[in-house]
């Protein structure tokens, strides 16, 4: 049985997504960092607007902003970022399931 079906039988709610660290320029020429949850429903069009615009988008298009700002992310951010969500900034998209609602 795979997991997601385990997960069903069970009455868990799950969704696969992927979490990475964007890094860009705004349109004012400022650094910025987002930390993006993109649900696998939007990971190929995502994908796809990486390898061929790569021009100034919104990432909620793509998927939940879990924190955003300026230059780059603080240590705060860092450790929420790996006590929430596990996420390893040494990995460049890390998938997550399943997804249980966040108190």
């Amino acid at each position: 049985m795979a997991l997601t079906d385990d997960l069903t039988a069970k009455g868990i709610p799950y969704r696969a997504a992927a979490i990475c660290l964007m890094r860009t320029v705004n349109e004012e020429g400022r650094k910025v960092f987002c930390y993006l949850k993109i649900y696998d429903e939007h990971l190929g069009r995502f994908a796809l607007f990486l390898k061929e615009d790569g021009g100034l988008f919104n990432p909620a298009d793509y998927g939940e902003i879990l924190a955003i700002g300026f230059d780059e992310p603080d240590d705060d951010t860092r450790r929420k970022m790996k006590e929430e969500f596990g996420y390893d900034e040494s990995e460049q998209l890390m998938l997550i399931t399943p997804e249980t609602p966040r108190n």
